[in-house]
């Protein structure tokens, strides 16, 4: 399912997001590796992202994976690097290479930085790189700990060209679990990642803090409830670039007012009822919906409502899916086909603020099926707002 892309995140996650000019690749590399040794995972995935030329601008891109890093024991890791031949099984898709000490880690990265140089020169004729970075995924247990695009921090600082040096975003799983992390604690936990990187000069760092509940509930005696609810909370934190950086670590460089500072907390509430008779039933009925800050969601299949979130529409039925994304709305009517299996859009509406391409209504008289994973993605999850 893929509401599930918070949901299947530790408690805890860590995003770094570095700028370095050309000429200090080494030594970002050197931080890095640092960094990834000081974290308790032991798998890691190093990643090219590019963008990708279908798009004018740019808002999809292309990840080119590139290997996985393994932890043996303490400073040891393996590396392997990742075939992309299709039709391999993903278990015959990675091959072993070599054994990396710290200092040949170190290396081993500087060296993914001099690869990403040579395709961004080779791409530049044909793309706007500003979407160009490496990725070094945290995947320890099988899942990346990457966040969804939509909650990312990536501020870039405004005297810094983003088509410049290199630029690369790194999470990982995080120790930290307090949920109230004020900004003295962040200018601290700051100043241990700025050690790192020996004055990086483009440096953000981001906690993410989730909570999650989950409930079964008996409505009636023949409905049911699941209520997912997830609580995003987001510790931002980078010095000002207007302000020189200095080569020792004085109190003055981590006064809390070089700091740009930010907070703020995203909850997704997803909810599901249903009645426990038999599908097949002339009374079987269900709703689906999903909230979050930007997206309203509802599929409705004859479950009574007493209210509708537009005022200015009311369906002619209860099998209905609706959709509230920023200031659009789009309904679709539906009806069961004489094959159970099957839904038949009867009309669809759309209600916008502005002359933009009212696709909705287009979904009544294209002639071709729809599963429902592509009726949501076209509808919800791969939507631009």
């Amino acid at each position: 399912m893929k509401t599930k892309g918070l949901q299947s995140l530790p408690k805890a996650v860590d995003f770094v997001y570095l700028g370095c000019n050309e000429n200090q690749i080494e030594v970002s590399a050197a931080g890095i590796s640092n960094y990834i040794q000081s974290k308790p995972s032991n798998n890691y995935q190093i990643n090219i992202n590019i963008p990708n030329s279908g798009f004018d601008t740019n808002i999809e891109s292309i990840k080119l994976k590139l290997f996985n890093l393994e932890r043996i024991r303490n400073n040891i890791w393996s590396m392997s690097y990742i075939s992309l031949k299709n039709g391999y099984p993903e278990r015959y898709q990675q091959k072993r290479l070599i054994f990396l000490y710290k200092n040949t880690l170190q290396l081993f990265l500087s060296k993914i930085f001099q690869i990403y140089k040579s395709i961004r020169t080779i791409t530049h004729i044909f793309n706007d790189v500003s979407n160009f970075f490496v990725s070094i995924e945290d995947t320890n247990d099988g899942i990346t700990k990457k966040i969804p695009k939509r909650y990312l921090s990536e501020y870039i600082d405004s005297f810094r060209d983003p088509n410049e040096g290199i630029w690369i975003k790194i999470f990982s799983e995080s120790e930290i679990l307090d949920n109230n992390v004020s900004k003295n604690k962040m200018i601290q936990i700051f100043k241990n990642f700025y050690s790192k990187w020996f004055r990086i000069p483009h440096l953000n760092y981001t906690l993410y803090i989730l909570d999650s509940c989950d409930f079964e509930l008996d409505e009636s005696q023949y409905t049911k409830k699941v209520l997912k609810k997830t609580i995003l909370n987001q510790y931002f934190i980078c010095r000002f670039s207007t302000l020189s950086n200095n080569t020792d670590q004085t109190e003055e460089f981590f006064l809390s007012q070089n700091f740009k500072f930010e907070h703020c907390t995203s909850t997704t509430e997803f909810e599901y009822l249903y009645s426990t008779k038999n599908t097949e039933d002339e009374d079987y009925k269900f709703k689906l919906s999903l909230k979050c800050a930007y997206l309203t969601f509802e599929f409705n299949f004859n479950w009574y409502s007493t209210r509708h979130p537009i005022t200015r529409y009311w369906p002619e039925s209860l099998l209905y899916i609706y959709v509230i994304a920023g200031t659009n709305f789009d309904i679709l009517e539906i009806s069961r086909h004489r094959n159970r299996k099957y839904f038949v859009i009867k009309r669809a509406n759309t209600i916008v603020s502005s002359l933009f391409c009212d696709f909705v209504k287009d979904l009544k008289y294209v002639e071709r099926n729809f599963t429902l994973d592509q009726l949501f993605d076209h509808l919800v999850f791969k939507r631009i707002i």
